[in-house]
Order: C-alpha cells, then sequence, then structure tokens
C-alpha cells in the first residue's frame, strides 16, 4: 500500500514539472520611490521706488546770461558747472552752488530671481517749472547698482534686496524766480527687465 502511496505522490510531482501544468500566480507586487526637487519660489521681479532724486537748496546764478549745471553722478558725488565748465563743488564765478547738504539720490528697491540677469531702460521728463530757464535730464551712467556703476555691475540678480540709486543733472538760467520751497523739476521712469 505503501508502493502505491509513493508512486502517486511522484506521479503528482512529475506532473507539476510538466510545462503547462503548473498553477499560474495570481497576484505579485513592486514597489518605486517617490522623488521631489524642493526649490525655493520664484521671485518676481519688482522695482519700487523708494527715494526721490533731491537736488537741495541750488542757486540760481547771479548773471542772467550764466547757465549753471548741478550734477549728482551715480556715487553720489556732487559737482557744479557754469557754462560748460566744471568747477568741482563750486561756487562758480556766477555763485553757482549746492547751498545744501541734503542733495541725495533717487533711490529704488530691485527684487528678482537669484541669478537672472537683469537689464534697465531710462526714462525722464524735465517739469520745468519756470519755463526753459530749468531743465533736468538723467542718463544710463546716472545709475548705480548694488553699489557699483551700471557699467560694473555684473548684471545678475542676488539672494536679497538690491539698492538701485539714480542721479541726474539739473540745468539752471540766471533768469529762474526762486521757488518756495522743493518743487518738482522732473519725473524718472526706470524700468527693469530680465534678459
Amino acid at each position: 500500500m505503501m508502493d502505491c502511496r509513493i508512486t502517486a505522490a511522484v506521479a503528482a510531482a512529475v506532473m507539476l514539472l510538466q510545462p503547462g501544468v503548473l498553477a499560474a500566480q495570481s497576484s505579485d507586487s513592486a514597489t518605486v520611490d517617490a522623488l521631489a526637487n524642493l526649490v525655493a519660489a520664484e521671485q518676481p521681479l519688482s522695482l519700487v521706488g523708494v527715494a526721490a532724486l533731491n537736488f537741495g537748496d541750488i542757486a540760481i546764478p547771479d548773471n542772467r546770461d550764466a547757465l549753471c549745471a548741478y550734477d549728482i553722478a551715480s556715487d553720489g558725488a556732487q559737482s557744479v558747472g557754469e557754462n560748460n565748465q566744471n568747477f568741482g563743488e563750486g561756487p562758480s564765478p556766477s555763485q553757482c552752488a549746492f547751498r545744501s547738504g541734503n542733495a541725495d539720490r533717487a533711490q529704488f528697491v530691485l527684487r528678482c530671481q537669484q541669478g537672472q540677469q537683469v537689464a534697465f531702460k531710462l526714462e525722464t521728463r524735465s517739469v520745468t517749472p519756470n519755463g526753459s530757464d530749468v531743465f533736468f535730464v538723467s542718463f544710463e551712467d546716472y545709475i548705480e547698482v548694488a553699489g557699483k556703476s551700471i557699467y560694473e555691475w555684473d548684471g545678475h540678480c542676488q539672494d536679497s534686496d538690491i539698492a538701485v540709486r539714480l542721479g541726474g543733472q539739473l540745468l539752471v538760467r540766471g533768469t529762474a524766480q526762486p521757488s518756495n520751497g522743493n518743487v518738482e523739476v522732473g519725473t524718472i521712469l526706470l524700468e527693469a527687465f530680465y534678459q
């Protein structure tokens, strides 16, 4: 009897080994990882004006035929000119001079995505409160970014706010009339954009 059981067991084992007789697997499983690269949120480009360009108290030339040029450079240095001659801090022969110490550059704050390259476009408009006797203008070389002349700045955003300062030039003829306090002599439009 024992032999029959062994023979039946051997026969069953042989049948399992034959192709097509094996039982099909009814389930399986596998795993993979979930991955993410976490980066800082993208910083939108913004430029905010925080202080006006202020020429302070400046003298009208005492000679009606004279033209004073008041300059505030990109680094904040002030100089006085008269009729195309530079007199440094002045005064000039016609008494062109900064009369107060409160002259200062316009100030902006730039925020932008770190590593991005930024360029600026500058437009100015003279308001000329005394007709053609007072004229305001500014150019790209009056711009300072992150403590450097715009030509020395590498043009790339940092991971912090960037100070942008802007000077300009005010021309005053000897025929100009005194103002009663500060008056608007011009407007500045500074645009920042990704390159």
